[in-house]
């Protein structure tokens, strides 16, 4: 097996060797820090286990290639060397389980990949285990009902989409599980009722929107609940 030694410069790695067996590499940046560590095949292909670092010789990614694709779980790291994100390659595009991560290991974001994009149902968590949101992907665009919630458990949010793009009733919620707003979305644009509730759950205002603008009458009411002039 041979080693070669490559060195980055401004317009890029340049290669100048014959491989006649697989090849282990070394590139280094301009200023001879570690760039990353490899082997290429016969015919010039990065094969096998690689890693890159960051310009304090940190390991930043590692994961291996076929072909000069990506294959396999991914792992990149955090600046102490804690395993930050997960992926999982085939073919050289995101397949599979996503994962990130908090330090010590505790999921951050978990959901699915297809073909580089989101799909499936992602969910994200806060650093107490607990869920802050879930929902759905479809080719990498938010698609039907969402979640999202408070650190203490309760629901914050309530939501819809169509491709990426809030279409529905949005409500949302104190942490103590009052509904405080619930409007109506077309597409990402207030258009329809709109109702604004204090926190301890008296009707604050109502009305109506079309296409983000308010139109027709509104009502405004105080916090003991009687209806404003």
């Amino acid at each position: 097996m041979k080693i070669v030694k490559l060195f980055t410069v401004a317009v890029g790695v340049f290669v100048s060797f014959q491989v006649y067996a697989q090849s282990c590499v070394t590139v280094f940046n301009q200023d001879s820090t570690l760039r990353s560590v490899g082997a290429l095949n016969k015919d010039g292909e990065k094969t096998g286990i690689w890693k890159t670092y960051d310009a304090n010789d940190k390991l930043m990614q590692s994961g291996e290639y076929k072909g000069d694709k990506k294959e396999g779980v991914w792992l990149a790291y955090d600046k102490e060397g804690n395993v930050d994100i997960e992926i999982e390659y085939v073919d050289g595009k995101a397949n599979g389980p996503f994962k990130k991560y908090y330090r010590g290991r505790r999921p951050e974001i978990e959901g699915e990949m297809k073909d580089d994009k989101k799909e499936g149902k992602w969910r994200e968590f806060y650093d107490n285990g607990r869920t802050r949101s879930l929902g759905s992907y479809n080719s990498g665009l938010k698609t039907g009902l969402w979640r999202a919630y408070h650190r203490n458990g309760a629901l914050q949010a309530e939501m819809h989409y169509v491709s990426d793009t809030l279409n529905g009733v949005l409500k949302n919620y104190t942490a103590e599980g009052v509904l405080v707003k619930a409007s109506e979305y077309k597409m990402g644009r207030l258009h329809g009722s709109y109702e604004e509730y204090y926190d301890f759950g008296y009707l604050k205002e109502k009305g109506t929107y079309s296409d983000n603008q308010r139109v027709g009458k509104w009502e405004e009411y105080y916090e003991n609940g009687e209806k404003a002039a």
